[in-house]
C-alpha cells in the first residue's frame, strides 16, 4: 500500500512540475528573467520526481538519503511559496512535497532498520 501511495505522490509532482513548466508561455509572452525562474520552478518539481524515481527504483539507502533530503528542502520551498503566493496549486505542491517527505522518510527509516 505504502509503495502505490509513493507512486501516486511521486506521479503528482512529475505532473506538478511538468503542467508549471508547459503554462510559461501562456502566462510570460515574452523571454524574460520571470519566465525563467516560472519554469525554473516547474523544472525543480521535474527533477525531484525524477529523483524520487531513482530511490523508488534503485532501493540504494544513498539515493533514499538525497531524496529524503531534497523532499524537505521542496517543502520548505513550497512552505514559502504558500506564504507569498496563496493559489490552490501551491498547497497541492506543498501537501504533496510534505506527504513525499513523510514516505522517503519511512523507507529510508525501514533501510537503516533492515542493516541493523
Amino acid at each position: 500500500m505504502l509503495k502505490r501511495i509513493d507512486v501516486i505522490l511521486i506521479s503528482i509532482v512529475l505532473l506538478l512540475g511538468v503542467v508549471h513548466t508547459a503554462c510559461t508561455p501562456i502566462f510570460y509572452k515574452s523571454f524574460s528573467l520571470s519566465a525563467l525562474w516560472f519554469a525554473g520552478t516547474g523544472l525543480s518539481f521535474i527533477f525531484l520526481g525524477l529523483i524520487h524515481i531513482v530511490r523508488f527504483k534503485s532501493g540504494n539507502r544513498i539515493a533514499s538519503v538525497i531524496a529524503f533530503g531534497t523532499s524537505i528542502i521542496a517543502t520548505v520551498f513550497s512552505v514559502l511559496i504558500v506564504i507569498l503566493l496563496s493559489a490552490p496549486q501551491a498547497f497541492i505542491a506543498l501537501i504533496a512535497n510534505i506527504f513525499l517527505a513523510m514516505v522517503s522518510g519511512v523507507f529510508l527509516r525501514n533501510q537503516y532498520k533492515a542493516k541493523i
